[in-house]
C-alpha cells in the first residue's frame, strides 16, 4: 500500500497604510535547488543565517487603492526585509495607461537603541540615574555614544554612563521608521477606487522536499505494507507573513544574477498539514529542466515559520 502526503508552511504579511485600502491573498512562486534534506535544523533553530538559505520567492500582491488625481504618496508597510528593491513593480490594473509611478523608495533604516542616541549626538537629552535608594535626574549634551554615552553637564563637567542608563528623549528624530517600507509617488490621470499590482522578488525564502518510509511486517511476503510519505517543508527568513496566500513551488537550478548581501533576519521551520486536506495538496507539471508544483489550496504562511 502506498499513501502520499504533502504540507507546506512559510512566511511574509503585505499590509498598506495611508492612503491604501483593501486587501487580498499574495501569490507567492518559491525557487530552491536544495535537495532533501540539505539544510540541517540548526540552520533555522537558533536564529539560522540568512545567507545559508538557497531560495528565493517572486511575491505578487493585489491590492485595492483610493488614488485623487494628480500626485499620490503610497506607504506599503511589513514588506520583506530581504526584498530586492530593484525587482519591485507597481501597476494599476483599472488604469495602467493612466497611472505611473515618478519615484520609488525602499525605506529600511529601523529605529534602534544604538540609532536614537546617534541622532541625538550634540543634542540636549536627559538622565535618570540611581542613587542608592533614590534617583538623580540631570540633562545634558550628548557627545558620543562610542563604548558608552559621554556627557556634558550643564557645569561643564564630562559625565560617562553605560548604554542602559535611564535616558530620556524628548521625540522620535525623523528619517527612523519601526518597520521596512515601500513608498510610491504616483501620478494618476483617474481619481477613484484602483486595484493595483506589486511584485517582487526576496530571499530567505526556500523549500525542499523529503521523503518518509514506514514498513509494516506482515504475516507474509505478499502481506507487507510500505507507506511512503511525501513532505514539502518551506524555510522563510524574509521578516514577513502571507496571508491567504496561492502558492507555486519551483524545482530546478534557476539561474539567477547575483547582488549583494541584505539584512538578516531570523527564522524557523514548520512542518504539517491534516488529513482533510490531503486532497488539495500540491499537483505537478513538468516544463524543460524545472518541475511546477501547485497548491490545491491557499495557505497562510506566518513570518518565522
Amino acid at each position: 500500500m502506498r499513501s502520499t502526503r504533502f504540507s507546506a508552511i512559510a512566511a511574509m504579511l503585505f499590509l498598506v497604510y495611508g492612503t491604501a485600502a483593501g486587501a487580498s491573498g499574495d501569490a507567492l512562486t518559491i525557487y530552491s535547488s536544495t535537495e532533501p534534506g540539505a539544510l540541517s535544523a540548526e540552520l533555522y533553530r537558533h536564529g539560522g543565517r540568512p545567507q545559508a538559505v538557497p531560495g528565493y520567492a517572486v511575491v505578487r500582491h493585489q491590492r485595492d487603492l483610493a488614488l485623487e488625481q494628480g500626485r499620490n504618496v503610497l506607504r506599503f508597510s511589513d514588506v520583506a526585509a530581504l526584498i530586492d528593491p530593484t525587482t519591485v513593480s507597481f501597476e494599476s490594473l483599472t488604469d495602467p495607461g493612466g497611472t505611473s509611478v515618478v519615484e520609488q523608495n525602499f525605506q529600511f533604516d529601523l529605529v534602534s537603541t544604538q540609532k536614537l542616541l546617534q541622532r541625538y549626538v550634540d543634542r540636549q537629552i536627559s538622565v535618570d540615574q540611581v542613587r542608592g535608594n533614590g534617583v538623580e535626574s540631570f540633562s545634558g549634551t550628548l557627545l558620543s555614544t562610542r563604548g558608552g554615552v559621554t556627557l556634558r553637564r550643564e557645569d561643564g563637567s564630562i559625565q560617562l554612563l553605560p548604554h542602559n542608563a535611564g535616558i530620556k528623549l524628548p521625540e522620535l528624530p525623523g528619517g527612523l521608521i519601526t518597520r521596512p517600507t515601500l513608498v510610491w509617488d504616483i501620478a494618476a490621470k483617474r481619481a477613484g477606487p484602483h486595484r493595483a499590482r506589486v511584485s517582487y522578488q526576496t530571499t530567505g525564502i526556500t523549500w525542499w522536499a523529503d521523503y518518509n518510509l514506514t514498513y509494516a511486517q506482515g504475516v507474509s511476503a505478499a502481506t507487507c505494507k510500505l507507506d511512503i510519505g511525501a513532505w514539502v517543508s518551506i524555510l522563510n527568513q524574509s521578516g514577513a507573513s502571507y496571508q491567504d496566500a496561492r502558492l507555486k513551488l519551483v524545482a530546478g537550478d534557476v539561474q539567477r544574477a547575483t547582488r549583494p548581501g541584505r539584512t538578516p533576519r531570523a527564522m524557523a521551520a514548520k512542518r504539517g498539514m491534516a488529513e482533510e486536506d490531503r486532497a488539495a495538496g500540491f499537483e505537478q507539471k513538468a516544463f524543460f529542466e524545472y518541475h511546477l508544483y501547485t497548491l490545491g489550496r491557499p495557505t497562510t504562511l506566518p513570518d518565522n515559520s
